[in-house]
C-alpha cells in the first residue's frame, strides 16, 4: 500500500468511528427519551385510575341518594 492509499483508508476508518458515535449517542438519547416515555404513561395511567375511582364512588353516592328517595318524593 503506498501513502495515498494509507490516508484514505485512515479517512475512511475516521469517518466510520464518527459516524459511530453520532448513532451512540443518538442511541442514548432514545432510550432516554423512551424511559420518560414510560415514566408519563404510568403517571397517565393513576391519573385514569384515580378519576376512574372517584367518578364510581359519584355514581355509587348518587344510586344511594336516589335510593333514599321515594316516588312521591318526587312529586312534591
Amino acid at each position: 500500500m503506498d501513502e495515498d492509499e494509507i490516508n484514505i483508508l485512515e479517512a475512511k476508518v475516521n469517518s466510520l468511528l464518527a459516524f459511530s458515535d453520532r448513532l451512540l449517542e443518538e442511541n442514548e438519547q432514545l432510550k432516554r427519551q423512551q424511559r420518560q416515555w414510560a415514566e408519563e404513561r404510568v403517571q397517565l395511567q393513576n391519573k385514569n385510575n384515580q378519576a376512574s375511582d372517584r367518578i364510581k364512588t359519584m355514581i355509587d353516592r348518587l344510586k344511594k341518594t336516589g335510593d333514599k328517595t321515594t316516588p312521591s318524593d318526587s312529586l312534591k
